[in-house]
C-alpha cells in the first residue's frame, strides 16, 4: 500500500459525539498510511477574549481547547495504537488560520449529533468550518453510527443522474478505493436505470476486477433504500453539490435524509469547483 501524504483531518468540538468521528478517522488514517490531524477551530469565545480586558479569560479558553484535543488524541491512540496523530489549534478563528492549520487533507471527518426526526441535526462549529474551507470528501459520523462493522460489511455507493459534472466518477472512485483497502464488497444503489451511469460503473469495475459488486436499482425511494443498506454497511458514499455541503441540506432531501438517518459513516463526495477552478484534491 502506498502511504497517503495528505492527512485525514478530524474536527474536534466539545460535544461527546465527536468521539465516534475521532475513532473512525483514526482507523481510516491507518488504512491509508496517512497522518491523523485533530483540529479544534478557535472558538468564538477565544476571539472575543482577545479583545477583552481580562487576560485570564484568553488563557483559560485556550487551555480548555488544548485539553479537549489531548483527550481526543488519547482516544485515537486507544482505538488505533499505530496511528500517526497530531493536534492543531489554529492561531485565530478566521478561515485563513484554519486553512493554514489543516494543509491539504485527503478527507475531513466531522461528527454529527442525533436529534429529532423532523428537524434533522446540525454540525458543530469546527465541522462547519472544515467543510466550508475544503472541497475534498467529507465524512459525517453520527453519534449512534456503528463504525466498527465486520470485515464482510459492504461499501455502499449512491448513484444519481443529477450529480454535478465529475461527481459520479469521484463517487465511484472513492467507493471502489474504500472497498479495495478494506477487502469489502461494493453495493451500487442507483436511482434508476441510466445507460451513462451504468457505463461509468462498468468502466470503474473493470479497473477493480477483484471487487465483488452488486447493483440495486430503485425508483423514487432512493433515500429509504440507502438508509436500509446502512444497517449492514461499513460506509455510505454519496455525491452532493458544493453549495449544499455546509450542513444546510434541506431536511427531506435525499442526501440530507440519508445523512441524518444513516447507521454507518457517510461520505459526501463534493463538487470540486471553487471560484471557477476544479480543485485537484480528490484522493
Amino acid at each position: 500500500m502506498v502511504a497517503d501524504r495528505n492527512p485525514v483531518v478530524v474536527g474536534v468540538d466539545s460535544a461527546a459525539h465527536q468521539l465516534a468521528a475521532v475513532g473512525w478517522g483514526a482507523t481510516e488514517a491507518v488504512s491509508r498510511g496517512a497522518e491523523l490531524r485533530l483540529v479544534r477551530n478557535a472558538p468564538p469565545e477565544l476571539a472575543s477574549a482577545a479583545l477583552s480586558t481580562n487576560p485570564h479569560s484568553d488563557r483559560h479558553i485556550a487551555r480548555a481547547a488544548r485539553h479537549l484535543l489531548a483527550n481526543a488524541q488519547a482516544y485515537a491512540l486507544a482505538v488505533a495504537p499505530s496511528v500517526r496523530v497530531s493536534t492543531v489549534l489554529p492561531e485565530g478563528s478566521a478561515i485563513r488560520h484554519l486553512e493554514a492549520a489543516i494543509g491539504t487533507p485527503s478527507l475531513v471527518v466531522v461528527g454529527q449529533p442525533d436529534r429529532d426526526r423532523l428537524g434533522g441535526s446540525q454540525f458543530a462549529s469546527t465541522g462547519l468550518a472544515l467543510m466550508g474551507c475544503t472541497t475534498c470528501p467529507a465524512v459525517v459520523v453520527r453519534t449512534k453510527a456503528d463504525w466498527r462493522r465486520p470485515s464482510d460489511a459492504p461499501v455502499v455507493i449512491g448513484l444519481d443522474d443529477d450529480f454535478p459534472p465529475g461527481v459520479t466518477e469521484d463517487v465511484l472512485e472513492f467507493g471502489f478505493q474504500s472497498a479495495l483497502r478494506t477487502k469489502a464488497p461494493l453495493v451500487a444503489v442507483e436511482a434508476g436505470e441510466n445507460h451513462e451511469t451504468t457505463a461509468r460503473l462498468r468502466a470503474c469495475w473493470r479497473q477493480y476486477p477483484d471487487i465483488r459488486v452488486c447493483r440495486h436499482i430503485v425508483g423514487d425511494h432512493t433515500s429509504r433504500a440507502l438508509i436500509d443498506w446502512t444497517r449492514s454497511a461499513r460506509l455510505l458514499v454519496l455525491g452532493c453539490h458544493r453549495e449544499d455541503d455546509l450542513g444546510l441540506l434541506t431536511p427531506g432531501a435525499a442526501t440530507r435524509t440519508s445523512v441524518d438517518f444513516a447507521r454507518c459513516p457517510t461520505v459526501l463526495v463534493r463538487s470540486r469547483t471553487k471560484n471557477g477552478a476544479l480543485q485537484k484534491d480528490m484522493r
